[in-house]
């Protein structure tokens, strides 16, 4: 029995992700990329050869990371794939409930459960983008408010299909899909609930930030539930633990800083890792500590993934030097004020110029040989025991008294 011949049955939805049909266009880009790399392995015999060499070459934390990136990418988009499988929509007599997807979406759609009795509805606002939106994705935002009283229920249209009823949506890779969908925004089953029952139903065009996903919240929102008031953040295990982590990693950025002899790396960080790195682990922390609200819990995750990002590189170092043989002392040749050429062709160059000593440099000798201790990581990296020549600058201000350039 179809909805127009029984209105009081209840109509059951599932929420989709996109307002178009992916299936066919995801195909597509598979086979795409299958025929090329099928054509470029058939042009080029060694190119499977060299993409295993290259990898081979690559450090194991480097592919460790990749691999890292990609199951917390997996993970994430089965985290929103399994929040959509979990949200629901009933319309019956009684009216409208629904449990939404608490991520997927604008941020003025409501995220909590709520019900609205159809007498309660006012009137019901769509706002959705022009004809002529060449962006099919931009149809997500296309919002549903329903207006009650001074209350506002802002809610997705398109994502919800009727269960056992998938309505005729346009092909991803279909040419100008917006003239289709925005008649959807008319015939969907929930616009005709509304009609049926006598409701003002308006349409206007959503403004340019909502197109781009980034749609203001309404000032008009349901009333503040007990779980919106201010949350401590001791009360959840999960903030505790990446709390905890982040005070670890500042202490031991202050020991590394300030308490202990300082390094120097002679190798530059991998920013591309780095960033990475803090990426994996603000995912991993918003998705795992997910028992803690969402908005707590994005802070805190982003708090712990800036810090890794940023101390994972000089406190690999101080474990690197920690771990590492004994320094050597080599000998190195200045050709510039903080810049030093190594006897030893084998050793990386110096470049201390950044160090704020320059009456220092300029008494060494450019032809003579000044000793630097070197601590060796592996074949091409060093690190530089900055300690010994500290001394030495300390020593030779202290001599020069307080008159001194």
């Amino acid at each position: 029995m179809s909805l127009a011949e029984d209105s009081t049955l209840p109509t059951r939805f599932r929420y989709r992700l996109s307002p178009v049909n992916m299936r066919r266009g995801l195909w597509v880009v598979a086979g795409s990329l299958a025929v090329l790399i099928t054509l470029g392995t058939l042009g080029s015999e060694s190119l499977t050869e060299t993409m295993l060499k290259d990898l081979q070459q690559q450090p194991v934390w480097a592919l460790a990371a990749a691999l890292v990136g990609i199951i917390a990418l997996s993970a994430l988009l089965a985290h929103v794939a399994g929040l959509a499988r979990k949200s629901k929509l009933i319309v019956d007599a009684n009216g409208i409930r629904c449990s939404p997807h608490r991520h997927h979406g604008p941020n003025s759609w409501l995220r909590q459960d709520w019900q609205l009795p159809w007498s309660a509805i006012d009137r019901a606002v769509v706002q959705r983008p022009d004809v002529s939106a060449r962006q099919a994705q931009s149809w997500i935002n296309t919002t549903l408010v329903l207006e009650s009283g001074q209350q506002e229920y802002a809610m997705a249209l398109l994502l919800w299909d009727p269960v056992g009823e998938p309505l005729k949506r346009p092909d991803l890779m279909a040419f100008r899909s917006g003239g289709r969908l925005h008649e959807l925004t008319e015939s969907h089953p929930l616009i005709q609930h509304l009609k049926r029952r006598g409701i003002e139903v308006e349409y206007r065009p959503l403004g340019f930030r909502g197109r781009l996903g980034m749609a203001k919240p309404s000032r008009k929102r349901p009333k503040a539930r007990p779980g919106d008031a201010p949350v401590d953040l001791l009360n959840f295990r999960s903030l505790i633990i990446m709390l905890v982590l982040t005070a670890v990693l500042a202490l031991a950025a202050a020991l590394h800083f300030v308490a202990l002899a300082p390094i120097r790396p002679l190798w530059s960080p991998d920013f591309g890792s780095l960033a990475l790195a803090a990426g994996v682990v603000f995912l991993a922390g918003a998705i795992l500590s997910h028992p803690a609200p969402l908005r707590e819990r994005l802070v805190v995750a982003l708090l712990l993934g800036a810090s890794v990002g940023l101390l994972a590189h000089p406190l690999s170092v101080r474990v690197a030097a920690m771990t590492a043989a004994s320094p050597q002392t080599a000998d190195y040749i200045m050709e510039a004020p903080g810049k030093f050429q190594p006897i030893d062709a084998d050793l990386p160059t110096l470049d201390l110029s950044d160090l704020d000593v320059p009456e220092y440099w300029r008494s060494l000798s450019p032809g003579a040989a000044h000793p630097f201790d070197l601590q060796r990581v592996d074949e091409e990296r060093y690190i530089l025991r900055l300690g010994p020549l500290f001394e030495r600058t300390r020593a030779f201000y202290a001599s020069a008294g307080p008159d001194s350039p």
